[in-house]
């Protein structure tokens, strides 16, 4: 049984972008007919995963459910009904399997004749009916207006409690005898529906849309101002957790920005007990690599080591911890990479710091008391931790620049957390994901532009 993991890139070739990545959602069932459906009082989804085949649209009141055509592109075929002048009827979607799936968005399509009613409520139940729950998306109001017109609703953002659910109903049921044109429903007053589409991820596959590489931002600091002692980060996916101070012995000091980055001085006789801290999580993150600039005036210091700790008492090393600071030359000149062990991988709370290591200045004398010293542009970043079952998304080797006709872009296999998942292939879609064909020996050439390419990976 194929397993379709949720990890997704979207290509978009032109012939002058280069391709950018996000995830996407699957759909999990759909009423998108083909054709105009044939009166029955039931109507089998058009589309989605296996598991919601069966799923079905029909009428509260078990009503004839006819089609007709919207003359609309995108939803040319509707779903009609023509006697809502009866009491408290709706539209209901049954059989709906969530298992699997998160994130879980419904959108669809719905005009009324003049005479047809107009005012709707879209309501979920998780007990097979028993007791229904309006949809609030956003904290938007569940209630709409139809009108004489084929109006798109949504994506309205399904609750929680939909969420993995073996046996999901819903409905878009009709709240009063108003008209579209404010009288009483009248007796052949039409509502239609179409283009009916709910949308999720796959259960724990849903994870920070990496770069092509499986690689993330965790905290990052690119400073242009700086005063006091604690400067928060300003990009990366927990930077709300991470700040950078300077500590000699246990007290911050007091920053400002010179020189480039953020600056301190009187650091003579301070060696192995001042630097630069760092405090974040890396949750979710594995293989962390630390970069920066740094400078130092001529008298201040040279010698300094990183190093990292989980608990901010006990430190241990980087890999390859030692490095030193060139003399009084410009920030940007100068580049560091550092990469910690695995235990600092996927921690609640993280500590790194750029310790003092020696009174030796930059320009190889002692350090002065009016040396100074700067920081800028940290970057720390690392490899998303994948969840059981899980692909790493598909590499297409595509660089910047001109995609040219006939240009075959290859992409590369996907690395696998479960061992036991040795079998993969990747898929394509040029149509948003209504199709998917599996890529020919992980390639796709390109025969028209512009295209946009979606990628997916799934395992057996």
């Amino acid at each position: 049984m194929s397993l379709v993991l949720a990890l997704f890139m979207l290509l978009s070739f032109t012939q002058f972008a280069a391709p950018s990545v996000y995830a996407a959602s699957e759909t999990v069932v759909e009423w998108k007919p083909a054709s105009s459906p044939v009166g029955a009082a039931s109507h089998t989804a058009t589309g989605g995963i296996a598991a919601n085949s069966a799923a079905v649209l029909t009428l509260s009141n078990g009503g004839n459910i006819t089609g007709v055509g919207t003359g609309a592109p995108t939803n040319p075929y509707a779903y009609t009904y023509n006697a809502w002048q009866t009491a408290d009827i709706w539209w209901q979607l049954s059989g709906i399997s969530t298992s699997g799936y998160e994130e879980l968005e419904i959108s669809f399509a719905v005009q009324s004749s003049n005479t047809g009613p107009r005012d709707f409520i879209l309501e979920y139940s998780i007990n097979n009916g028993l007791s229904w729950s309006p949809v609030i998306s956003n904290g938007s109001d569940p209630f709409f207006a139809s009108r004489n017109e084929y109006t798109p609703r949504g994506p309205f953002a399904l609750p929680v409690e939909a969420e993995d659910c073996a046996a999901l109903l819903l409905r878009i049921r009709n709240l009063s005898h108003t008209s579209v044109n404010g009288n009483d429903v009248a007796a052949g007053g039409t509502s239609r529906i179409s283009n009916i589409s709910i949308t999720g991820n796959a259960t724990g596959g849903s994870i920070p849309v990496p770069d092509v590489d499986g690689s993330g931002s965790i905290a990052a600091w690119s400073l242009s101002a700086v005063s006091g002692t604690n400067i928060a980060a300003g990009d990366g996916e927990h930077m709300q957790l991470a700040t950078l101070q300077f500590m000699k012995g246990n007290t911050p000091q007091n920053l400002n920005f010179s020189s480039g980055g953020a600056n301190i001085s009187g650091l003579n006789g301070s060696a192995n007990d001042a630097g630069w801290y760092a405090q974040m999580s890396s949750e979710g993150f594995a293989n962390i690599e630390v970069s920066w600039n740094m400078r130092s005036s001529a008298t201040g210091p040279r010698d300094f080591k990183l190093q990292y700790s989980i608990d901010g008492a006990t430190w241990s090393d980087a890999i390859n911890p030692d490095f030193v600071v060139p003399s009084a030359v410009p920030i940007g000149s100068t580049s560091y990479t550092k990469t910690l062990p695995l235990a600092a991988m996927d921690q609640s709370t993280l500590y790194i710091r750029w310790l003092l290591s020696s009174e030796v200045s930059a320009g190889g004398g002692i350090i002065g008391s009016g040396g100074t010293h700067q920081i800028n542009n940290i970057s720390i970043s690392g490899d998303y931790i994948l969840a059981a079952n899980q692909l790493r998304r598909p590499v297409g080797d595509t660089e910047s620049g001109a995609i040219p006709l006939g240009r075959v872009i290859n992409f590369a296999p996907g690395s696998l957390d479960d061992a036991s998942l040795v079998n993969y292939a990747i898929l394509t879609s040029t149509d948003g994901g209504a199709a998917w064909s599996e890529a020919v020996g992980s390639q796709y050439i390109v025969s028209n532009l512009p295209v946009t390419l979606l990628v997916k990976a799934t395992a057996n």
